[in-house]
C-alpha cells in the first residue's frame, strides 16, 4: 500500500512538472489565443446573422490593441495561437474547414497589419496620445484596415459561393469597425495611473454614478426618441470632463454594448421594425460609432488640458522654488514699482522680512544719489529702448547701513508685448569687496616680502610672459619691471653658458615638460643692458591651479658672481704657484698623467722638458730672497714666451721648472727645447740696480710605450736634466731609448 501511494505521488509530481513546463512554453501567447477563442465564440453565438457573419466582431481589435501595448511578444507562438483559436471558433460554428482556415487567415492578416502599422511604422506615446493621433488611429485601425480585411473576407466567401459580395463586405466592415472603435480605445488608453484616477476616493462616487446614468439615458433615448444616438452620446460626453479619455472609452464601450443588448432584445426606436435578417439587422452601426468617438475626443482634450495644467503648475512651482532658493536676491515689481515678490536671499541680505519689504517703497531703499537714475532706467525699459541693464548701486539695510550690490534688471512682457512686471537679480558685493580687500592686503604683504629678500624673483604666466619682478630682480637684470612686463622671460633674461656666448637652455620649457621644481646644475652668465655681466644660478617652480593645470611659473635667481670668483680663485691657488703664476707640481703632474694616457690610448705624441736653474743659489745668497723671487718670476715669463700657447709650463719647486708639450712630434719638441735653452742662457735679471746672471740646464724626454707609467716618463726627463747639469751647464740633454743619451751642449749663443 505504501508502494502504491509513493508511485501515485511520483506520477502526480511528474504531471505537475509537465504542466509547468507546458505553461512556461505556452506563456501569455496561448492565453491571448484563448481570449480570442472566447470572444469569437461569444460574438458568433450572440450576433451572427442569417448570412453566417457576426455583426459585432471585437476580437481583432482587442487582440491587436493588446499586441500594440505589450512590451515583448513571441510572434510565432502568438500567430499560431490566434490562427488555431479563430479556426476552432469557426469550426465550432459549423463552417467547413476550408472556410474556417480562410476566415482565420483574413483575421490574422487584419491583426498583423494593425500591429505592424502602430508598433513599427507609427509609434505613438501610448497611452498619452493627442486628439490628432487618436483620429489617425481611428482612420487606419477603425476604417482602413477593416475595409481591406472586409474585401478579402467577402471575396473569399463569394468565391466559396456562400455569400453575396457587397452585402458580405458591408457586414464584415461594419462588424470590425464597430469592434475597433468600441473595444480598441480602452486598451490603447489604459494605464495604471488612469485606472487609479477612476477609483480615487474624491471622485469614486461620481464615477460610479456615471454608469447607471448612461445606461438609463441610453434606454430612455432608444425607448422614446426617434433618433436617439445624439442623446446617447451626451451623457458620456459630459462625464468625459471628469473621468478623462480612458474612463470615457470604458463608459462608451459599456454604453455601446447596452445599445447592442437592447437592440438584440427587440427594443428599437419608435417607428423602427425588427429586421428578419438577424437580431442586429437594422442597427445603424455608423451612428453607434459616432456616439463613441466624440466623447473620447472630449476626454482626450480634457487629459491634454490636465497635462498642460500640471506642466504649468510644475513649471511655476519649479520657478518659484528656484527663485526662493536662489543664492542671489530676486525682486519682482509691478509697473508702478510695488513689491510683488522677494526671496529669502534678498530678505537676509537687507535684514527685512517679506511683509516689511512689501510695505516699503522701493525708493526708500535706494541711495538718494541714485533714485533719479533708477526711474530713468525703468522708463527706458518701459519705452523699449533697452531690454535689460546691469548696474552697481547701494541698498539701505534695516540697520541703516548701505550695502553695495550688483543688479541685473529686466522687464517681463506678455504675449502681446505689454509690460507686466520688473525682474531684478541682486548680488551682494560685500563678501567680494571684503575678499578683494583681503586679497589686496595679502598681495601687498607678499610684494613687500618678495622685495625684502635678496634673491631675484620673477613670475611668469603659463605662456612664459613676465607678470612680476621684485626689486632684487630689477637690480640684478638692470631692467625695470615696466619694460619687462608682458615680455617672454627668455627675452628679459638672456642667459648664456658661463664664459661663453652660447645661449643656455630655457629653464621654463624644462619646467613645463617635467611639471616639477627644476634647478640648473651650472651657473649661467647674464649680460646687463649697461654692458656689465654677472653669474647667476636659477630655479623654476610650476604654479598649478585647483584642477592641476599649469597656470604659471616662479623663477628665482641668485647672484653667484662673488662666490664663483672665490671658488675659481681657490681652484687657481690650489693648482698654481703663488710666486710665478705657473701650475704647481700637483696640477702639472695631472697634466702629465693625462698626456701619457692619451698617448698610450690614441698614439698622440708628447714630450716633457725639465728645467733646472744654474747659479740661482748664488743670487739668493748674495742679494737675498727678494732678488731670487724676481729671478724666478723672470724665468717664468721667459718660459711662457718661449713655448707654444698650447704647451703647459709649471714650477715643480724651488728653482726647478717643467714644460709639457702636448701633441708635439720629437723633432718639433727638440726645436722648442733648444729655443728655451737659448732664452735662458744667460738670463739677466735687474734687481735694485744690480744685474744678476743665471742659466739653466734642460732635460727632454719623448713619451714612449717603453715607459710603464707617467712617473717613469717624468724620471727619464729628470735624469736627462741631471745629466745635462753634470756634463756642463747651459745645455740640453735628450733622453734616448734603451738607455742611449744625446747631449747637446753649448752656451746661450749656441
Amino acid at each position: 500500500m505504501d508502494h502504491s501511494a509513493a508511485s501515485a505521488g511520483r506520477v502526480r509530481a511528474r504531471a505537475w512538472r509537465w504542466l509547468q513546463g507546458l505553461g512556461r512554453w505556452a506563456g501569455p501567447e496561448v492565453g491571448l489565443g484563448l481570449l480570442f477563442l472566447v470572444m469569437a465564440m461569444a460574438a458568433i453565438a450572440s450576433t451572427r446573422a442569417t448570412e453566417g457573419l457576426a455583426l459585432v466582431w471585437p476580437c481583432n481589435a482587442v487582440v491587436a490593441s493588446l499586441l500594440i501595448r505589450v512590451r515583448s511578444v513571441r510572434w510565432a507562438r502568438a500567430g499560431i495561437a490566434l490562427l488555431a483559436a479563430c479556426m476552432l471558433a469557426n469550426l465550432m460554428a459549423g463552417d467547413h474547414w476550408i472556410t474556417a482556415l480562410g476566415l482565420a487567415l483574413v483575421n490574422l492578416f487584419e491583426i498583423a497589419a494593425t500591429v505592424y502599422v502602430f508598433r513599427v511604422l507609427i509609434r505613438f506615446p501610448y497611452p498619452d496620445i493627442t486628439i490628432f493621433q487618436a483620429s489617425y488611429m481611428t482612420l487606419i485601425m477603425g476604417i482602413g484596415i477593416p475595409a481591406c480585411a472586409a474585401v478579402l473576407g467577402a471575396g473569399l466567401l463569394h468565391l466559396l459561393g456562400q455569400q453575396l459580395l457587397w452585402a458580405t463586405f458591408g457586414h464584415w466592415w461594419a462588424a470590425d469597425a464597430l469592434g475597433a472603435c468600441v473595444f480598441g480605445p480602452p486598451i490603447i488608453l489604459f494605464s495604471r495611473a488612469n485606472l487609479a484616477r477612476l477609483f480615487r476616493r474624491a471622485h469614486l462616487r461620481n464615477n460610479l454614478l456615471s454608469v447607471p446614468i448612461c445606461v438609463a439615458t441610453t434606454y430612455l433615448a432608444i425607448r422614446f426618441v426617434p433618433f436617439p444616438f445624439v442623446v446617447i452620446a451626451l451623457a458620456p460626453m459630459m462625464a468625459a470632463f471628469q473621468i478623462g479619455a480612458f474612463g470615457t472609452a470604458v463608459l462608451s464601450a459599456f454604453n455601446s454594448m447596452t445599445v447592442v443588448a437592447l437592440w438584440m432584445f427587440g427594443l428599437r426606436p419608435e417607428g423602427m421594425s425588427i429586421d428578419p435578417g438577424g437580431a442586429l439587422h437594422g442597427l445603424p452601426f455608423m451612428a453607434l460609432i459616432a456616439t463613441t468617438m466624440p466623447p473620447i475626443a472630449v476626454g482626450l482634450g480634457t487629459d491634454a488640458r490636465r497635462r498642460v495644467a500640471r506642466t504649468l503648475r510644475s513649471s511655476e512651482r519649479r520657478f518659484r522654488e528656484s527663485l526662493e532658493h536662489s543664492p542671489l536676491g530676486v525682486i519682482l515689481l509691478d509697473r508702478a514699482g510695488n513689491w510683488t515678490f522677494t526671496n529669502t536671499a534678498l530678505q537676509e541680505m537687507l535684514g527685512y522680512s517679506r511683509l516689511e519689504l512689501c510695505q516699503l517703497d522701493i525708493r526708500s531703499l535706494a541711495h538718494p544719489d541714485e533714485v533719479n537714475d533708477v526711474w530713468q532706467r525703468w522708463n527706458q525699459l518701459l519705452d523699449g529702448r533697452v531690454d535689460s541693464y546691469k548696474i552697481t548701486r547701494r541698498f539701505r539695510r534695516s540697520d541703516g547701513t548701505w550695502l553695495w550690490v550688483h543688479c541685473a534688471v529686466s522687464l517681463a512682457r506678455d504675449d502681446n508685448g505689454v509690460p507686466t512686471h520688473f525682474v531684478a537679480q541682486v548680488e551682494s558685493l560685500e563678501e567680494r569687496r571684503v575678499a578683494e580687500a583681503r586679497l589686496a592686503n595679502e598681495r601687498e604683504f607678499l610684494r613687500i616680502t618678495l622685495d625684502s629678500i635678496g634673491d631675484a624673483v620673477i613670475t611668469a604666466g603659463a605662456d612664459g610672459r613676465v607678470t612680476y619682478m621684485n626689486d632684487a630682480a630689477v637690480a640684478l637684470t638692470g631692467k625695470p619691471f615696466a619694460s619687462a612686463e608682458g615680455r617672454y622671460l627668455h627675452d628679459v633674461l638672456p642667459l648664456t653658458q658661463a664664459d661663453t656666448a652660447v645661449a643656455a637652455p630655457d629653464i621654463i620649457e624644462r619646467c613645463r615638460r617635467e611639471q616639477a621644481f627644476v634647478k640648473r646644475e651650472e651657473p649661467c652668465g647674464l649680460q646687463r643692458p649697461d654692458g656689465s655681466s654677472c653669474y647667476v644660478s636659477d630655479t623654476a617652480t610650476p604654479v598649478l591651479d585647483g584642477n592641476g593645470g599649469l597656470s604659471g611659473f616662479v623663477v628665482v635667481l641668485h647672484d653667484v658672481t662673488v662666490s664663483l670668483q672665490r671658488t675659481r680663485e681657490l681652484h687657481h691657488r690650489a693648482d698654481h704657484d703663488a710666486l710665478t703664476g705657473l701650475l704647481n707640481r700637483a696640477a702639472f703632474e695631472r697634466g702629465v698623467h693625462q698626456a701619457f694616457a692619451l698617448s698610450h690610448r690614441a698614439g698622440t705624441p708628447a714630450s716633457l722638458i725639465v728645467v733646472d736653474l744654474d747659479k740661482f743659489k748664488a743670487v739668493n745668497d748674495s742679494a737675498g730672497h727678494a732678488a731670487g723671487d724676481a729671478v724666478l718670476r723672470h724665468v717664468a715669463a721667459v718660459m711662457r714666451r718661449s713655448v707654444r700657447p698650447s704647451d703647459t709650463v709649471g714650477r715643480l719647486g724651488g728653482d726647478e721648472f717643467a714644460v709639457l708639450l702636448n701633441e708635439c712630434e720629437a723633432a718639433r719638441a727638440q726645436e722648442v727645447a733648444l729655443r728655451l735653452r737659448d732664452a735662458l742662457n744667460p738670463l739677466l735679471t735687474n734687481w735694485e740696480g744690480v744685474t744678476h746672471a743665471t742659466g739653466a740646464s734642460l732635460g727632454l724626454a719623448h713619451v714612449s710605450r717603453e715607459f710603464a707609467d707617467p712617473d717613469e716618463w717624468s724620471r727619464a726627463a729628470d735624469r736627462a736634466c741631471y745629466a745635462s747639469k753634470h756634463r756642463g751647464r747651459g745645455s740640453l740633454e735628450v733622453w734616448r731609448l734603451r738607455g742611449a743619451r744625446d747631449a747637446t751642449r753649448g752656451s746661450a749663443a749656441g
